[in-house]
């Protein structure tokens, strides 16, 4: 089968793209520059989303797709928040999902299925409720941004799945690899009182997780966390304990507030959301990372 892969320099796009060329997939990606362009295994696709410009001859070569799959947006954590960076954070992710669902129109390329990038951002700060796919969604900004996020994906028709994303855990990138430093020496410490849910999913079984939406047709929204929530202190101690260091340091509400700002250190840092997979555990899927201590002692033991 050939996969079409849009936002595959990421560290949930990187570990996809092996996994699909591991399992013996075709995998084309669209690039939007030429410097991204790292590996021979790939069919690569120069394109911009803003200007709406794709290598058209790359594109029909590749040729008919049976899945397209939409992972890039702007990151939402990388700077403090204003106006301009809010814009940035929206507007990546709805230019690059409309074109990608224009080409996979106007190409006569329509594939069987096309998955697109979520988060669990849209159900907003839910304090200890579980959360499930038919639960209420939220009204701030991270939540507006999911919901026009997945309204641009849904344009591809019904056979569309929202992968509804938790915090993506590998000691090589994105939130855990950015603690690393200040735990290791030995600062890390619970953020507030601790008490909120942090629903996490391990790389490889946010990767697992895709695949198995993919092949086995499951649309709609699909929440790719792990059965295993755990409070910010749990995760904090669990931490502070694989990597034998203590965690004394607690993070007071305000300096967070100060640092990054009311409105993203409220949404990012101090919302609680417990989230269940069950959508993914009802269709089958088997997690390999449930247990935090267990994934981490692994995630620190094994070799790059």
């Amino acid at each position: 089968m050939k996969i079409l892969v849009n936002g595959s320099t990421g560290l949930i796009g990187k570990g996809l793209v092996n996994e699909l060329l591991r399992q013996g997939f075709e995998v084309g990606r669209l690039l939007r520059n030429q410097n991204e362009i790292t590996s021979s295994n790939c069919v690569n696709i120069l394109w911009d989303p803003v200007k709406k410009t794709v290598d058209t001859d790359a594109l029909n070569k590749f040729g008919q797709i049976d899945y397209g799959i939409n992972l890039a947006g702007y990151p939402i954590g990388s700077k403090r928040w204003n106006s301009t960076v809010k814009d940035e954070i929206l507007n990546s992710r709805i230019s690059a999902t409309q074109f990608f669902v224009e080409l996979l129109h106007s190409y006569k390329i329509q594939p069987t299925g096309f998955l697109s990038a979520s988060a669990i951002g849209i159900y907003g700060n839910s304090g200890n409720e579980i959360v499930n796919e038919e639960s209420n969604l939220g009204s701030d900004f991270l939540a507006e941004v999911c919901l026009k996020w997945e309204s641009a994906a849904a344009s591809f028709g019904s056979n569309t799945t929202f992968l509804r994303s938790g915090i993506v855990l590998s000691k090589n990138g994105g939130a855990l690899m950015k603690q690393l430093g200040i735990f290791k020496i030995g600062l890390g410490g619970p953020i507030s009182d601790g008490k909120q849910w942090l629903s996490w999913i391990s790389l490889s079984d946010e990767v697992q997780s895709i695949i198995h939406c993919m092949t086995n047709n499951i649309y709609g929204q699909v929440n790719l966390t792990s059965p295993g929530p755990v409070t910010n202190l749990e995760f904090t101690k669990t931490l502070g304990e694989v990597l034998k260091r203590p965690t004394p340091i607690r993070v007071p509400k305000l300096a967070l507030k100060a640092i990054l700002g009311p409105e993203m250190a409220k949404q990012l840092v101090l919302a609680s959301q417990r989230i269940m997979p069950i959508r993914l555990i009802e269709s089958g899927f088997k997690f390999s990372n449930v247990s935090l201590k267990e994934f981490l002692t692994v995630e620190f033991n094994k070799a790059r």
